[in-house]
């Protein structure tokens, strides 16, 4: 592929997902508009993800290119290896096992084009096992910058699949994500948004998440979450360094909380409600948010979240689990038990 500026690049970590793969380039290729580069980089798969991805390059050449590690440095590693290859003004980032809308691209570059954002955030969807759309997320579409009033700029979601981003940005702001540590995401993510200064939130769903058992969604290990107080460390320090304004800390401190505080708890407590790393956690937050408890967008939070909030602040872990992990299991052995009986009664009628 000759290396000429292209108007997106899609870059792809791949670590073994050679059963989805395929749907996840083919939703690329199919885009309605062709001004694309797809970077595939493969990190070091063992199941034969490598040579799907190589067949692929060598049927689409001028598309697809792929870019080999010769060791693991996990999701973060493999996507700074894509934006240093990219070409393209802006940059997207698909895991393999997900796919694109067909429309996703021209819905890129009618916005970029019309509105000049730094940042394109859209709405996804979530799909099973084998890639049917299962529901779809809604957000509410409007446009934020640094100017905005009342709408802060910060507080989205933290994954970086769901956004479209001006390469410029990556390169201005010497941001890449960490390599070999888990949540990179969240180390990146509020780094991107603070360097924008436009992003146009779209109430399209033009992004599909495959949920199955050997997602990061089904993780099991434990000790993973202390990756994600090193990384609120991380923020802090480039927050500080690049001078962030009082506002934008606050809504660091929010990020911080949710993050940190509930969804690592959270994880934590699912798997082991007596391990003590849910108490670390809450340490983390109070020394480094000392009056974190005061935070002006706590009333943000859904109001399950502030019930566990409450739950972790009195250390009642035991009870958390049962109102919160217990619940959730029986809600979905019910749901499970009610579709197999739906189809039951289908195949009957």
């Amino acid at each position: 592929m000759d290396h000429v500026k292209v108007r997106f690049s899609i870059i792809v970590p791949v670590y073994n997902v050679k059963e989805y793969l395929p749907q996840c380039l083919d939703s690329l290729l199919a885009q309605t508009i062709q001004d694309f580069e797809v970077i595939v980089v493969d990190d070091v798969s063992t199941d034969g993800s490598k040579d799907v991805a190589l067949s692929y390059a060598a049927r689409y050449p001028d598309k697809i290119r792929v870019l080999l590690h010769s060791v693991n440095t996990r999701q973060g590693g493999a996507r700074n290896t894509g934006i240093d290859a990219a070409h393209g003004q802006y940059l997207l980032f698909v895991d393999s096992d997900d796919y694109l809308m067909p429309n996703m691209l021209e819905r890129m570059d009618q916005v970029f084009t019309s509105q000049h954002p730094d940042i394109i955030e859209f709405a996804h969807a979530w799909g099973d096992r084998k890639g049917r759309c299962l529901r779809k997320e809604h957000r509410k579409a409007q446009t934020v910058t640094h100017e905005t009033e009342d709408r802060p700029l910060l507080l989205s979601t933290m994954g970086p699949c769901n956004k479209a981003y001006r390469a410029e940005l990556f390169s201005n702001g010497n941001i890449r994500f960490p390599e070999k540590y888990y949540y990179e995401d969240y180390w990146m993510v509020p780094k991107i948004l603070l360097q924008a200064k436009k992003v146009v939130y779209l109430d399209e769903a033009l992004y599909c998440y495959r949920q199955h058992e050997g997602s990061t969604m089904h993780d099991t290990n434990v000790q993973k979450n202390r990756d994600i107080m090193l990384g609120t460390d991380e923020l802090l320090r480039y927050f500080k360094e690049c001078g962030a304004s009082s506002d934008r800390l606050l809504e660091l401190e929010y990020l911080a909380v949710e993050h940190v505080l509930i969804n690592a708890t959270l994880r934590v407590n699912r798997i082991d409600r007596n391990n003590p790393l849910q108490k670390e956690l809450k340490l983390f937050i109070c020394d480094r948010f000392p009056a974190w408890k005061e935070n002006p967008y706590l009333s943000r939070l859904s109001k399950k979240k502030q019930m566990v909030l409450r739950l972790i602040e009195r250390e009642s872990y035991g009870m958390l689990y049962l109102r919160y992990h217990c619940r959730n299991r029986i809600t979905g052995a019910v749901k499970q038990i009610l579709n197999a009986a739906s189809g039951f009664f289908q195949k009957k009628g």
